[in-house]
């Protein structure tokens, strides 16, 4: 299998070796905090110590290799090679997004079956080459089953050494460090497409996932591993809580935006309208933008469903349904008083509560009752000494005054 780059006129990066520097200007050439730095020093992402009186952190070197624009076009005449037609590219980072629960981990399982046996995927063309899954989530037992039945369900079987899986739920072993197990133990090229499954179980210590800096960092060493291993970086996600459905594909995903901004494309599953659908939405970047499309899940794995409208998104938080609320009526005080107001004599408080019965609030029957006297409308009753008063309609007459009685 071939590494990136694949022609002899288009140079590698020299690989950059660390340098010593102070904390302050380790946390500029990394692009975080200092706050940020102390954190991931502490969870020893990032080796640094005490020469002296200095304390003193290793970061990559970076090479002031400027390249004419002349020399760009020659040496790089074409994108880097295509790993899922539209959506992906070798080399680079790609987020797929989408609720708990909802089927990302089968949907994973498909994209690497198809690109370990050459076969399409969703109707989209693949780079056939090797795959590793590396899983923080399933025990062995439920990761055996699940590829069992992506086979079955896909009808294909990947040959030895094509497919390969490293569980690890359960190590606390961090991006950083996963990072320097594949290059430990790999070689450039042995790799088409590598999973990560899934980003929360992933981050470092000390990683804020709400954290621009946190997250471009961990970005950042995503880039580095498809650009040494030549292979695309596919990372499972979840998105934040709540409705999704009126957010933008970009917005959608639990953290930092830097998690979007950072990723090369950004695939998003969002529940559709009609049950056991999701929308599939995304956005890339060195490709033309795909059209939304709709997959339906076949319990387990996911089928294409070409009938149904993409954007037809399920609304409500969590996926499930909201009740839209009924627009409350614009009572007018001529409908006020024909319908609370009557030949009877009623307290205030009695008109007021039959109001709020029929959906009014109370400040608003209140109000309406007040403008229904001024205009006249509505009278009180005029003997004096009537508490509380009663009020009714400007036609009707005055009680006659009570007189003492048996009791």
């Amino acid at each position: 299998m071939e590494n990136w780059p694949t022609t002899p006129t288009t140079p590698a990066p020299a690989p950059m070796e660390p340098i010593a520097v102070r904390p302050d200007e380790a946390a500029r050439l990394l692009g975080v905090s200092p706050r940020t730095l102390d954190k991931l020093i502490k969870a020893r992402a990032i080796d640094s110590r005490t020469v002296g009186r200095a304390r003193l952190v290793a970061v990559p070197s970076i090479a002031f290799d400027v390249i004419d624009e002349n020399d760009l076009v020659e040496n790089y005449p074409k994108l880097r090679p295509v790993l899922v037609e539209g959506l992906i590219r070798r080399t680079e980072v790609a987020n797929i997004i989408a609720s708990p629960k909802i089927g990302k981990t089968w949907l994973a399982h498909g994209i690497a079956m198809a690109v370990a046996t050459g076969t399409p995927w969703l109707g989209r063309k693949v780079e056939h080459g090797r795959v590793l899954i590396i899983d923080a989530e399933l025990y062995r037992e439920t990761l055996a089953y699940r590829m069992r039945r992506t086979r079955e369900i896909m009808g294909v079987r990947p040959s030895r050494g094509w497919l390969s899986v490293w569980p690890i739920r359960g190590r606390c072993v961090g991006i950083d460090v996963i990072e320097r197990m594949i290059r430990e133990h790999s070689k450039p090229g042995d790799f088409s497409l590598i999973i990560l499954d899934a980003l929360y179980r992933l981050l470092p210590k000390g990683t804020e996932e709400n954290s621009n800096d946190s997250m471009t960092a961990v970005y950042n060493v995503l880039c580095s591993l498809a650009d040494w291993s030549g292979a695309g970086v596919a990372v499972i996600h979840h998105t934040s809580k709540g409705d999704q459905s009126s957010k933008g594909v970009t917005d959608t995903g639990s953290g930092a935006g830097a998690v979007s901004r950072a990723a090369d494309a950004h695939i998003v599953l969002r529940e559709h309208i009609e049950d056991d659908c999701v929308s599939v939405h995304a956005r890339v970047r060195d490709f033309a933008q795909p059209d939304p499309f709709v997959i339906r899940n076949l319990h387990p794995g996911w089928q294409l469903d070409p009938n149904l409208n993409a954007d037809d998104l399920k609304v409500g938080t969590r996926g499930k349904a909201r009740e839209a609320k009924p627009k409350p009526r614009d009572w007018t005080v001529a409908e006020f008083v024909g319908e609370f107001v009557t030949h009877e004599w009623r307290t205030r408080a009695e008109i007021e509560q039959l109001a709020v019965g029929r959906g009014l609030k109370r400040t608003n029957a209140e109000r309406l009752l007040k403008i229904a006297e001024a205009d006249r409308l509505v009278i009180r009753d005029p003997r004096d000494g009537r508490s509380p008063p009663v009020f009714g309609r400007a036609d009707l007459k005055p009680q006659p005054p009570q007189t003492g009685g048996a009791f």
